[in-house]
């Protein structure tokens, strides 16, 4: 019985009919849907390879056995009579019997041990991938690719760059499936990841070195493929060659020229009608890449600058076409590109075309959007930190807290509110600063009131007081405290008490950069204004900061929030974000049009980046401190600090070898 289910329903299922060959020739899109590795539609050629594996669980050796029989006598029925569906069928069946599970990340899992997979790719499947005549028994050779890729993870490195020059040429066939699959398997092949003995980390397994020789015919080649008429829009294509560009990193330079106008060349064309959102994520993606990669060479200003300039030229006139025509699907990835390149450009200043976007970019109609706004607000933190003496000299800054003002009115942004008020505090001036201070001390606390009602008021408490510590680390701890006593006499005190005391744990979650600014920021506060004058309101500050501290050192946070963002930046990108993917840290309040570029990171600047350990610098700065005022405070600390928090004080100043007195 096993004989007959194998011949009559597997083999039956899983033999191409004239349907087949015409959804191959006809509506390439749909097959590879239906074929491809990962692919979640039910086919009859799947549901036999589901029967096969079932059938394996129970019966291993004998289903193997009769699997064989017929992938011998199908691929015999092949060579004498060139029946390529004799073929099909016999590679389908391979794929069924000897891969008992299987992953789209991985692709063969586990293998069948009672079938020798290595003949059968020695003896039919090179020989297809190696033949000449890429476009002779198509099907059999997408079958041929397939198979390798799925494969993949048991093939060596050797093996592996030794197939490219092959699979690279098969991007040349006239067949999109064949195009696609070749694409889809260098692709993949990237994705290949072995353990590194000494670091513990997953390293690819095909690295930059082995990829180096084939970079020209290889872009070549996809870029080829974006043009064929047919699937003008291949997203498999285009995700290949972002995936080649983030192996490539640094070393595009011999062919950036030649990426960035096929990339430029593909945006002006899908920017007059927006078809298939995964193949513009990938285009968005794979022009981050490149721009982090040309950017990314340190030592070299003049010749980044350059790079920028020509980004410039070649980009600007598109995405002024996607702004002014109000494209709602690539609105957002315009602003994350924008910014990006922005920030990557050497030194300080603007170029003329950023400095003519800027004004249009005030406009609150573009704020309504909620999808823009982390976009936006990424471009705007790279305008602030590139460019404010120029934005403060044509008079912008009061657009900018105008657009402050709008994100601090909603619960939804308030968070990005925070982003560019933090930013403002320290790429301005004090003098620049104090005429708008009242406004928006006071803008925050109205906000708090609303908050307070709220039941994620301990979120923005914890917004609230980092970015007083923000202004502290930037400016004076004393200015903050005098500009707040002008609002209300003891509206220190009371935030001190009512605010931090009640919310210490919840200002203990965040991140390692934000507890940074926190502590330093709280430390100066505690030290540097008339905080030190009132003795109640200096033990709960003290109290805090000490919970803030062993926070800092239990979380190890003392690398400086540039590399924590770096790590942070490097974990987004090892998966990339769709836009129904909800990443906006807010709940599902923005809208789906966003998506964010896991490449495009826009880096914040750390303006505690010169204290190597925060938590150093609280015990050695308080220490000094107390050496001032020699016994003033020691009554204070014993009594404003619990056991557990005494213990957790002394540890961390001896450690810093200071003692308090």
């Amino acid at each position: 019985i096993l004989r007959d289910i194998i011949e009559h329903i597997v083999v039956k299922n899983l033999t191409a009919t004239a349907a087949d060959e015409e959804l191959f020739e006809d509506n390439p899109t749909d097959y590879i849907r239906k074929d491809m590795e990962g692919s979640d539609q039910d086919t009859r050629r799947r549901s036999a390879c589901e029967l096969t594996r079932a059938l394996l669980k129970f019966f291993a050796p004998k289903v193997s056995e009769i699997c064989v029989t017929y992938i011998n006598a199908m691929l015999q029925m092949y060579s004498v009579k060139q029946e390529w569906m004799a073929k099909d069928a016999a590679l389908h069946l391979v794929l069924a019997v000897s891969v008992m599970s299987s992953s789209s990340v991985s692709g063969a899992g586990d293998l069948n041990p009672n079938v020798n997979i290595l003949s059968i790719f020695e003896s039919h499947v090179l020989p297809e991938v190696q033949d000449e005549s890429v476009d002779a028994r198509p099907i059999v050779k997408a079958d041929a690719i397939k198979l390798i890729c799925i494969f993949r993870s048991h093939l060596q490195t050797p093996f592996l760059v030794g197939l490219l020059p092959h699979i690279v040429r098969h991007l040349h066939s006239k067949h999109v499936v064949i195009q696609t699959y070749a694409a889809l398997c260098v692709e993949r092949f990237l994705t290949v990841k072995d353990r590194d003995p000494v670091s513990g980390s997953n390293v690819p397994r095909i690295t930059r070195a082995d990829l180096a020789p084939f970079f020209q015919p290889l872009f070549v080649g996809l870029f080829a493929v974006l043009d064929n008429p047919d699937l003008p829009e291949n997203d498999h294509v285009m995700k290949c060659i972002m995936r080649v560009l983030v192996l490539v990193g640094n070393d595009i330079g011999p062919v950036t020229e030649l990426v960035l106008a096929q990339l430029t060349k593909s945006l002006e064309r899908v920017c007059k009608n927006p078809v298939n959102p995964l193949y513009n994520h990938y285009l968005f993606e794979s022009l981050a890449v490149l721009i982090k990669s040309c950017t990314g060479s340190a030592g070299n200003d003049l010749a980044v600058s350059a790079v920028c300039d020509r980004f410039e030229t070649l980009l600007f006139p598109p995405f002024q076409a996607v702004l002014a025509q109000d494209v709602v699907e690539f609105v957002p990835y315009v602003f994350q590109i924008l910014a990006q390149l922005l920030a990557g450009r050497p030194g300080q200043g603007l170029s003329p075309p950023y400095k003519a976007l800027f004004p249009p970019l005030l406009s609150p109609m573009l704020w309504e959007r909620k999808g823009n706004v982390p976009a936006l607000t990424d471009l705007f933190k790279a305008y602030i930190n590139k460019g404010m003496a120029e934005i403060a000299a044509e008079n912008l800054l009061p657009g900018v807290l105008g657009v402050f003002q709008k994100l601090l009115s909603s619960k939804a942004t308030e968070m990005y509110a925070f982003v560019l008020l933090n930013n403002i505090y320290a790429q301005n001036p004090i003098t620049t600063l104090t005429p708008y201070l009242p406004t928006v001390l006071n803008l925050l606390l109205m906000r708090m009131q609303e908050a307070a009602k709220e039941a994620k008021f301990s979120r923005y408490s914890r917004l609230f007081l980092h970015s007083l510590c923000s202004f502290c680390v930037s400016h004076s701890a004393q200015v903050l405290f005098d500009q707040l006593e002008t609002i209300t006499a003891g509206l220190v005190n009371m935030i001190v008490l009512n605010v931090w005391g009640r919310h210490r744990e919840s200002v203990c979650t965040a991140s390692k950069a934000d507890l940074r600014v926190l502590l330093v920021g709280g430390t100066r506060l505690l030290l540097e204004s008339k905080v030190a004058s009132h003795a109640e309101m200096w033990g709960a500050l003290l109290k805090s900061l000490v919970q803030l501290a062993d926070a800092v050192r239990t979380e190890g946070a003392s690398v400086s929030a540039a590399a924590a963002a770096e790590k942070e930046a490097e974990t987004h990108m090892q998966q990339l974000l769709m836009p129904e993917d909800d990443d906006l840290g807010v709940g599902k309040e923005f809208d789906s049009s966003y998506s964010k570029l896991a490449y495009a990171n826009v880096p914040s600047v750390d303006p505690t980046a010169s204290i190597v350990s925060v938590e150093g610098y609280f015990c050695t700065t308080l220490a000094a401190f107390c050496r001032g005022h020699p016994g003033m405070y020691l009554g204070a600390i014993q009594s404003s600090l619990d056991a557990k928090e005494a213990a957790a004080l002394q540890q961390m100043l001896a450690a810093n070898n200071v003692g308090l007195v």
